[in-house]
């Protein structure tokens, strides 16, 4: 009996465990249509969340079911709080319970919650293969503002009509729906593709070849859920609509679908710009479009129309040149609208513009006309202009352009070794130049006479690189220099550190690397030495920051249960440009970028217990990364301690107590289930209440059997569950009299009893 007991445990075993496997007779690139499913749901539901991950699993074309890119859509109609979705359900009288997924019009159902996918990936097999008419679908939808979408679907029938049937009767539905849901599963999280309302749900008729279209604007605050709560705080970003055309020549019950569009916003990134600009304008940014291509993008000044770009048919970068001139100087509002297949996405940008054909007026200061300078000479100029001054230069003769540094009352300054290569005793011409802000530019000269007593000539020395910039990798020293005498020795040093030599690279160029030790401003010195001993020197000071921010983790402990906090400190010389972190490689969450100092908390009763990993990045404004990773270990069914009662039977209250570690949680509910040949059904929730440090529940059962419980916390943040127990329901045991007692007989007839006590007492301990 034992070993039958085996067998018959291990049959039942392997039967649970056998998974269908999908059937796709046909490579997805060769379904007749875009799959659609309708799931059917409620927020009490308790088997309803792995219905709804496991049709995201499909839809995201996660790696273990990569086949079903953009051939299948879904969307969850919630009916306990919407009445539409309700009424929806009512289409279909064989959906009595949760979850329920109807393929394209109740051409495959499945029922009940899931483990994988398989089942799921058979019935969008076996729909996706069904011969259709051919319909064609385009729809566009538009943003207008606040809560309005601008909705326009085209239907074609690409068909000549069959012999006396000239006309076409179908159904259109287009579902409005939150890619992100308002509301929430059992599990405490999100609904994927949540419905909301129709934009269109009506019967259309089509003639062969005939192409009819429908415009709607709707609008958000105009439409309800079940709580009488409106839409108008929807964001366009997280809105998609899903098109289904039913077959339904009927005019009673749809049949199938026969074809599916969508509308899903492709997401639009901007660069920043300065606050004042001018001339033409290089726009960059980043298009992207999850389902399709960016097929067109078109800008426009202010409410004026839309021109095109000229860009089409990409994913990704852009850049797109656009004239300022076109408008007055002033307060503008440039907009960027990018289309795809179904929808468009626009990002609208406030511009101070300020553009002039005026040059800067230049008024030289130091050297007068005709002046004779000596030694080290000063040279000032004076700058103004209508718009905004870029910079300042000036060279001697015809030699290379150097830069002159703001003083101020729009002054600008350098000076000029008159006993440099560039110089020497006799008449010269200095040059200056300005430009502004719109690339006018202006030149004003001055002649003048050099002498020193002693004809000496000192090197000429430019620093090419580097400038007086940023710099966050090694730094390529470059300099020029030359000399009438030649060249002896070129050095460097940095921050008042050695002297050391650079190499001549490409005559007269000399070169040299260095790399920062620390982050910050540096002053580098060059001098050059020529042969007869005289030396120039120039200097110039740069800023670094080549090392990615420090990230300590100060948390000790990575056990975490219910809301875990964590103290991060961040070191960096420079701005932070973003800190988030993520959990499983999930959604990044933003954190407080401004502080070294940052405490979050993270809320673990939303995840299984087990491990799961945070990722922390942090970036600085030069674009140096930094990535933290911390395994934490979620413990969170240790909180709740119950034990299960020895023995019940049927028609007897029994009380379920619960200690848990929780403070103040907002509800505490047990969760009843039967199992039934491994499978748990008719589940049930039971309030408990509180008394003293203890939750109780009261048990009541009417049928014998194998029954599963948990106790599961509303924490007011997330859920928290505890381990199962098992429990078994045994019949009431009826009481031996004494005439009874008198009546049994004695010796053997007590061993099946004993046998009988014996293999259950065995049961029960396996």
């Amino acid at each position: 009996m034992k070993r039958l007991q085996y067998i018959l445990i291990a049959l039942i075993l392997c039967l649970t465990f056998v998974k269908p496997t999908p059937t796709a007779e046909l490579p997805v690139e060769d379904f007749t249509h875009v799959v659609f499913a309708e799931e059917f749901t409620a927020t009490w539901c308790v088997y309803c969340p792995s219905a709804a991950e496991n049709l995201m699993k499909i839809y995201d074309d996660i790696p273990d079911e990569p086949y079903y890119h953009d051939q299948f859509f879904f969307v969850a109609l919630i009916t306990d709080v919407n009445d539409k979705a309700d009424e929806r359900m009512g289409d279909y009288p064989d959906v009595t319970g949760y979850p329920t997924v109807i393929f394209d019009g109740n051409d495959e159902k499945v029922t009940g919650g899931q483990e994988d996918t398989s089942n799921y990936e058979q019935a969008i097999d076996n729909c996706g293969q069904r011969e259709d008419t051919d319909i064609s679908l385009d729809i566009e939808m538009e943003h207008l503002g606040a809560d309005q979408l601008g909705v326009n679907l085209a239907m074609t029938w690409n068909e000549d009509a069959p012999l006396g049937d000239p006309t076409f009767n179908g159904y259109v539905r287009a579902y409005i729906v939150e890619k992100v849901s308002r509301y929430n599963n059992y599990d405490g999280d999100p609904y994927h593709f949540g419905f909301i309302d129709y934009a269109f749900d009506e019967s259309i008729e089509l003639n062969p070849h005939e192409t009819k279209e429908l415009d709607t604007i709707w609008v958000g605050g105009e439409h309800e859920d079940s709580n009488g709560d409106d839409f108008s705080d929807i964001d366009y970003e997280n809105i998609n609509i899903f098109v289904a055309f039913f077959n339904d020549e009927s005019a009673s019950a749809d049949k199938y679908v026969l074809q599916t569009a969508f509308a899903i916003p492709p997401e639009l990134e901007i660069d920043e710009l300065d606050e004042v600009v001018g001339g033409v304008l290089d726009i960059h940014g980043s298009a992207i479009s999850e389902k399709s291509e960016i097929m067109n993008v078109y800008y426009r000044w202010n409410q004026d129309s839309w021109e095109d770009s000229g860009l089409n048919q990409f994913n990704g970068d852009f850049v797109i040149p656009i004239d300022t001139e076109v408008v007055t100087n002033g307060n503008h509002e440039l907009s960027i609208k990018i289309v795809d297949r179904g929808a468009s996405m626009v990002q609208t940008l406030n511009l101070e513009i300020l553009n002039d054909d005026n040059p800067p007026i230049i008024q030289i200061i130091s050297p007068d006309e005709g002046d004779t300078v000596e030694s080290i000479t000063i040279l000032e100029i004076e700058v103004t202009d209508d718009n905004q001054v870029s910079d300042a230069e000036y060279r001697i003769n015809d030699g290379n352009w150097k830069k002159m540094y703001y003083n101020e009352d729009d002054s600008y300054i350098a000076s000029w070794n008159t006993q440099g290569a560039d110089a020497g005793n006799g008449e010269h011409m200095i040059n200056f130049r300005a430009s502004d802000a719109s690339s006018n530019k202006a030149q004003a000269t001055v002649n003048i006479t050099v002498f020193n007593e002693e004809d000496i000539t000192y090197p000429y020395l430019e620093i090419i690189n580097p400038r007086e910039d940023f710099y966050n990798t090694r730094i390529d020293i470059e300099v020029e220099t030359t000399d009438p005498d030649g060249i002896e020795e070129v050095q460097y040093r940095v921050d008042n550190g050695t002297w050391r030599s650079l190499s001549l690279d490409n005559p007269p160029v000399f070169t040299s690397k260095w790399t920062p030790t620390w982050d910050g401003w540096h002053w580098l010195d060059i001098k050059s030495e020529d042969s007869q001993g005289y030396i120039t020197e120039e200097s110039l000071r740069f800023e670094t920051d080549s090392t990615p921010p420090t990230l300590i983790l100060n948390s000790l402990s990575n056990d975490i249960s219910a809301i875990a906090e964590f103290d991060l400190n961040i070191h960096d010389y420079s701005k932070l440009l973003s800190l988030k972190y993520r959990i499983n490689s999930g959604l990044w969450i933003e954190l407080n970028k401004d502080d070294e100092d940052v405490i979050f908390s993270w809320d673990s009763t939303k995840y299984d217990d087990g491990e799961c990993l945070m990722e922390i990045e942090c970036t600085d404004k030069w674009g140096s990364v930094s990535t933290l990773y911390r395994n934490l270990d979620v413990r969170n069914q240790g909180l709740i301690y119950s034990i299960p009662p020895s023995e019940i039977e049927i028609s007897t209250v029994t009380k379920i107590s619960a200690i848990i570690d929780y403070e103040n949680p907002k509800t505490v509910t047990m969760i009843v289930a039967k199992a039934n040949e491994g499978v748990l059904v008719e589940g049930q929730k039971i309030p408990m209440y509180k008394e003293g440090n203890y939750y109780y529940g009261d048990l009541y059962f009417e049928n014998p059997g194998s029954y599963v419980y948990s106790i599961e916390v509303d924490t007011g943040h997330g859920k928290l569950s505890s381990y199962e127990q098992n429990l078994v329901v045994s019949e009431k045991q009826s009481v031996v009299t004494e005439e009874d007692d008198e009546n049994m007989l004695a010796g053997p007839s007590m061993l099946p009893v004993i046998i009988l006590l014996c293999f259950i007492a065995l049961r029960r301990r396996n």
